[in-house]
């Protein structure tokens, strides 16, 4: 399929996150109030940021497989981790420069439809970003012990944004299976 395919389904795909996001997520009493558009500081502590994220891993998660060739998504990633290695090197985060640096260089290693085209790689994706979240958010302050021994907690605060990362990623296998048996009937 083409990109404006997968971009449409990502968008559909991060829609019915956030959708999902909105029922799961803990709402706050400040959410309607107009300091959310007017003050940063409001804006952070509400469920925007959240929601903001649980869109853009759907639209992400449904166009990253095909990051491992030439292709609109590969060339708009790149230019965004550049900017944001540019950044973090003048911020100065040598260890999220480094982070940023491996990871993003990862789907290019393999053919294409190797592991970015696996039903495991959007589980295995949200697995490390939640242990990249916890570590640089805790600033290597980890409490792990918490999530194993109280499960529903890490469902409460992360299943949203697994399943984002998940519905994004089976939409865009979806949608490469339904156009390529639709291609194979016409012929």
């Amino acid at each position: 399929m083409k990109f404006s395919g997968h971009l449409y389904g990502g968008i559909l795909t991060g829609t019915v996150a956030t959708t999902v996001g909105l029922i799961c997520l803990p709402q706050k009493e400040i959410f309607s109030s107009i300091a959310v558009l007017t003050d940063l500081s409001v804006f952070l502590r509400s469920p925007l940021p959240g929601l903001a994220a649980i869109f853009l891993i759907g639209v992400f998660m449904s166009l990253f497989p095909d990051l491992d060739i030439c292709s609109i998504p590969q060339k708009w990633f790149y230019r965004i981790v550049l900017s944001v290695l540019v950044w973090l090197w003048i911020i100065n985060e040598p260890l999220l420069f480094a982070a940023l640096s491996f990871i993003s260089l990862l789907p290019l290693i393999h053919r294409h439809r190797g592991w970015t085209h696996r039903k495991w790689t959007p589980w295995v994706i949200s697995f490390f970003g939640i242990l990249f979240y916890l570590w640089f958010s805790g600033e290597g302050n980890v409490n792990f012990e918490q999530y194993y021994h109280r499960p529903d907690e890490f469902i409460n605060d992360f299943g949203v944004y697994i399943f984002a990362c998940v519905l994004g990623h089976y939409t865009h296998l979806f949608l490469d299976i339904k156009i390529n048996s639709v291609r194979n009937k016409a012929r």
